[in-house]
């Protein structure tokens, strides 16, 4: 059984990455620290 991810895949886990490294990671702590999820901004 073959477990590699296909080209697809790849790309949409890369633009997953680009898109949490953006968007998420800046402000994590502050949302964890205020226990606060911007659902609206990860939509």
């Amino acid at each position: 059984m073959d477990f590699q991810l296909n080209a697809q895949q790849k790309q949409l886990v890369a633009h997953t990455r680009e898109f949490a490294e953006a968007e998420i990671a800046p402000y994590a702590a502050k949302w964890d620290a205020e226990e606060h999820i911007p659902r609206a901004q990860i939509k």
